[in-house]
């Protein structure tokens, strides 16, 4: 059983539901047998920024029990250079702990680009990601934008078998260079009532091919609304259907250090 959740967004920021408060969040990690997870939202903008503190404020005054919990953040590529909002200091000072990234734009024009020209973009700027030495998982590979391709896209993208091998290999490689994890989205990219079942079908097989090429893989909710944590044990199925050695399933490296640390006990504190 593999039990992690890296990709958990909250109410603080507001694209998350109302509902996604970290209380509830934990309680419904719990219910889904999670055992290691980490609260990682947005930020991308000083607003942001600051909301995150609200996070970890709270984190710090909660006890997690048995679980293990860690404080990200999800960032977003800035630019085609593929320059990110925060710097390796800051990362630090806010005492995020894990960093995820990925691309939620690809600054093509809707109508600009044929499918082939996103696909390389899409890959060009997963791999700028990748190498960034503060990311420790590249996530949702192959969420296209909504807002720029999804009605434009859903006739033309319809299978994952639509990359080119030297693509994903080029992708997995640079991951696999860097130490950097590969995200198996089983919310916003895999699970998403909108995505077809053949799309999933051959999304399963494009994550076997990254444990073909030796990556790292984070199975992660992306959840924005508590229905999303079902998914997880679904996720799990499909990682052992593919076969995933242990070794390849991607854990932080660090001790979480954040949440609790401000948990005062009835013995601590007291002078009497």
């Amino acid at each position: 059983m593999i039990g992690t959740d890296y990709h958990i967004h909250t109410h603080y920021v507001g694209c998350a539901q109302p509902e996604m408060t970290i209380p509830a969040i934990l309680e419904h990690a719990r219910r889904v047998d999670r055992t290691s997870i980490a609260i990682t939202d947005h930020c991308d903008t000083p607003g942001r920024l600051a909301k995150n503190r609200l996070i970890r404020d709270e984190l710090e005054r909660t006890d997690p029990g048995e679980l293990e919990i860690f404080f990200g953040c999800e960032l977003n590529i800035q630019n085609l250079d593929g320059e990110l909002f925060l710097s390796p200091e800051q990362v630090r000072e806010e005492r995020f702990e894990l960093v995820l990234a990925g691309v939620h734009n690809t600054w093509f024009e809707p109508g600009e680009a044929t499918l082939t020209q996103i696909i390389e973009r899409q890959i060009d700027l997963m791999c700028k990601v990748a190498s960034n030495p503060m990311v420790d998982v590249l996530v949702h590979p192959w969420w296209i934008p909504a807002s720029q391709f999804k009605r434009e896209l859903a006739d033309k993208f319809t299978s994952l078998e639509q990359v080119p091998d030297e693509l994903t290999h080029r992708m997995v490689e640079t991951c696999n260079e860097h130490g950097t994890a590969i995200e198996f989205n089983v919310g916003a990219t895999w699970g998403h009532p909108h995505t077809s079942d053949e799309f999933k079908t051959s999304y399963t097989e494009y994550v076997g091919k990254w444990v073909e090429l030796g990556a790292q893989v984070a199975l992660c909710s992306d959840a924005h609304r508590i229905e999303r944590f079902d998914l997880l044990p679904r996720g799990e199925q499909v990682l052992a259907e593919i076969g995933i050695p242990e070794e390849q399933v991607w854990r932080p490296q660090n001790e979480p250090a954040v949440v609790g640390s401000k948990v005062i006990t009835s013995q601590e504190g007291c002078n009497e």
